[in-house]
């Protein structure tokens, strides 16, 4: 199986160093853990891309100003793992830093400029025309990282419906795909408010939508969410030890027990368990590396991959079925990786 890592290119990126060769190919061993560098396609600051859901095409924006011509770009992905490009539009907002697929559209989270675009998809893969533009408004109490919106990701909960999580005005706001319009249209009733100045950066769901799970980069706080009635209504919170907090990735198991936190200021992966409505803590673990801007599970659910930023490896942990916890197995060397998606 392959799966390809984002980094960070470019002077002046949100990381001390970054030298990445743009998106890096990999194949993976779910046998043993092993990871193989296929080969790298360069792009600036190709920080989170995103494959389609039948694994032919890998979509990626560069994470800059737009003053910098920046672009979205699409890739077929050849058999092998390598990519090609297919086609390339403007990227007309600013820091683009997260994407998803729904309703035959990718949606573009923009950071600084505080935005969501929205462009087609045809039917061969290529990126389309921009069909929307959404600006959110807003602010927070952290003077410096709440002065703004800041959509910092894209969440597709179903194929008509999606999150865009803000970090700026501490929501996950919810859109919904109007098929007479051909328009995302803002669903308030599904809209999620965390507390004031927790920092919303990612969520997570299980694979049957029932749980999710909300972390909050500048507090460290976690949100669980339980479906009723058509909503996700808060059922627990809990938080991350420690003091300034910079929580970064989330991911629930696919068993839907066990969920995954980074955190980039103790260089650590937390492990919880859900269980009766409530988060459990399992234990705290050492990312393997420094600045873990990415974690994600294989898809066969037995390893746990790490996207240490800071010291350019991607760290592999093998899961323990019955307990969630970590153990490490072997890293290798990805410059500046900020993400880690799947084929």
């Amino acid at each position: 199986m392959f799966f390809f890592t984002g980094s960070y290119t470019e002077p002046g990126a949100p990381a001390p160093n970054p030298m990445g060769a743009g998106i890096t190919s990999c194949s993976f061993n779910p046998q043993n853990g092993s990871i193989k560098i296929i080969g790298s396609q360069p792009q600036r600051n190709p920080s989170y891309p995103v494959v389609s859901a039948d694994g032919k095409i890998l979509y990626a924006a560069e994470e800059m100003l737009a003053s910098e011509n920046t672009q979205l770009v699409a890739y077929r992905i050849h058999e092998d793992g390598s990519l090609s490009k297919l086609n390339a539009v403007p990227l007309p907002g600013d820091y683009a830093c997260h994407l998803a697929i729904a309703s035959q559209s990718i949606l573009v989270a923009n950071y600084v400029s505080g935005d969501i675009l929205v462009y087609a998809l045809e039917h061969d893969g290529k990126i389309g025309s921009l069909n929307q533009r959404i600006q959110h408004t807003g602010s927070g109490v952290h003077k410096e990282r709440q002065e703004a919106p800041h959509p910092h990701m894209m969440y597709p909960v179903d194929d008509d419906k999606v999150y865009c999580v803000d970090l700026g005005i501490d929501q996950a706001k919810a859109y919904r795909f109007e098929s007479a319009s051909k328009n995302w249209e803002p669903a308030t009733e599904w809209d999620i408010n965390v507390n004031t100045g927790a920092g919303a950066r990612h969520i997570d769901m299980d694979l049957n939508r029932e749980w999710l799970v909300l972390i909050g980069e500048l507090s460290g706080q976690l949100f669980l969410y339980h479906k009723i009635e058509g909503k996700y209504q808060l059922v627990d919170t809990s938080s991350l030890e420690g003091g300034e907090m910079s929580a970064a990735a989330i991911r629930i198991h696919p068993n839907g027990r066990f969920v995954y936190f980074s955190e980039r200021k103790t260089n650590s992966i937390y492990s919880f368990l859900i269980a009766n409505g409530k988060l459990h803590f399992i234990e705290k673990c050492s990312c393997g590396g420094t600045t873990p801007r990415d974690i994600s599970i294989d898809p066969s659910g037995k390893w746990l991959l790490a996207a240490n930023q800071d010291n350019h490896t991607i760290a592999v942990f093998s899961i323990d079925s019955l307990t969630g916890q970590l153990e490490f197995s072997n890293s290798c060397n990805v410059q500046t990786p900020t993400c880690i998606c799947w084929q």
